[in-house]
């Protein structure tokens, strides 16, 4: 109970299940009160009157509406919480490890978790995993409709050992195994084609703006002679704020080329070189950042409705569990006002992410390809929302467009 003496306020507490009492006693009056608050606990503000003043007022006041508008969007914010299950009889629905894991590599998109659930009530989740190996996977968002669902588990964080771990989705009983490898350990053996140190003739494809974050549009395609077969994965360093990472499996051996993806933002402007490994060769390629004044001004042209859709075409099979490749595209249409660099993303949905980066060099009403990366994880129809990364990013409706996985 509160001490009455010597104080202006005072707080009592209780549990969730049990709230507190709220006392009355000679000269103290509650100001206001709520059923709870995070972690099960619940308060209430008390005020001595004989103490109470004009200045006083002034400053409890404040904090009193402060504290009750407070209350209020906790117990909204409670209410709009999902509740959904991830077992059936107790066993597990469904989570299972999407790409590959390497000792000391940094994840990237390619890296997540299929985690199944049944939605009784929609609205927010926020979903992870314990951490192990260095790692862990996590979620948040909105169910807009309730029934079995799928949600990807973006991975964080860089494998620091390797082995096998077991990651527990939290508040569940759902876990499943992860092999983390040692980097190129049992796996195919390659050599850079390379003069001097020099990669021989990199193929550089998207514009590379300070400031503009990369896409995968933004990749680096390098030649490669193949010695035996398997699966393969190497990367550079993060400079100037980016590194390129590649993995993936070669099916034959000989002269091959494979891409290596960009992520992170670049810095400053300038040349930046970097140095792709593996056990036994190397090669450097260059990197040319430009000036954010370099950036196109144009805008993406969508039909009517809020949003419209894109004026556009798809080409290439959708497949489930089929990783998209260049000849999964779209075509959108686009206006442009002022010459210079672009690059234009879509957001993720079912393992999708369609992009393009490059230079306009003709003014006005165009077409232009974005290409699809990733692996789609269900059959259906899904809408995807193509949008201007960059510094010169014009007021734009947007608009949408349609790919049905098989």
């Amino acid at each position: 109970m509160c001490d009455a003496t010597g104080f202006d306020g005072c707080f009592t507490a209780g549990t969730q299940k049990e709230p507190a009492t709220f006392y009355k006693t000679g000269n103290w009056q509650i100001l206001d009160k709520c059923s709870y608050l995070q972690k099960g606990k619940v308060v209430c503000m008390l005020l001595n009157l004989k103490k109470i003043t004009f200045t006083t007022l002034l400053l409890i006041v404040p904090l009193c509406v402060l504290y009750l508008i407070s209350c209020q969007k906790e117990l909204k914010d409670e209410r709009k919480q999902a509740i959904f299950t991830s077992e059936a009889n107790g066993v597990c629905l469904g989570v299972s490890a999407v790409g590959l894991y390497f000792r000391g590599l940094p994840l990237n998109d390619s890296n997540y978790l299929r985690f199944s659930v049944n939605v009784s009530r929609t609205g927010s989740y926020d979903i992870s995993t314990d951490t192990a190996g260095g790692i862990y996977f996590a979620a948040s968002g909105s169910f807009e409709t309730a029934g079995a669902q799928q949600i990807l588990l973006k991975a964080y964080g860089v494998p620091q050992n390797a082995g096998s771990f077991n990651f527990k989705v939290i508040n569940s009983s759902c876990s499943l195994p992860l092999v983390i490898h040692e980097p190129l350990l049992s796996f195919g053996d390659f050599q850079f084609i390379n003069t001097g140190g020099v990669c021989n003739s990199p193929q550089i494809n998207g514009a590379f703006i300070e400031g503009m974050n990369t896409a995968p549009s933004n990749n680096v395609t390098l030649k490669v002679q193949v010695l035996n077969k398997g699966k393969y994965v190497f990367g550079t360093d993060t400079i100037n704020g980016i590194y390129f990472y590649g993995a993936g499996e070669f099916s034959d051996t000989g002269l091959q080329e494979i891409p290596l993806y960009a992520f992170g933002t670049p810095q400053h402007k300038g040349v930046y070189s970097y140095y792709p490994a593996t056990t036994t060769t190397t090669c450097s390629f260059d990197i040319t950042v430009e000036d954010p004044a370099s950036a196109a001004d144009y805008s993406i042209i969508a039909g009517a409705g809020d949003p419209g859709s894109c004026y556009y075409t798809v080409t290439g099979n959708y497949v489930t569990d089929l990783a998209l490749t260049k000849a999964n595209n779209a075509t959108i249409a686009i206006n442009v006002d002022k010459l210079g660099t672009y690059t234009i993303m879509t957001n993720l949905v079912n393992g999708m992410v369609f992009s393009a980066s490059g230079t306009f060099d003709t003014k006005g009403r165009q077409v232009i390809n974005i290409y699809g990366t990733g692996t789609p994880v269900e059959k259906g129809q899904f809408e995807l929302t193509p949008a201007i990364f960059g510094p010169h990013l014009q007021t734009q409706d947007a608009c949408t467009f349609q790919v049905t996985v098989f």
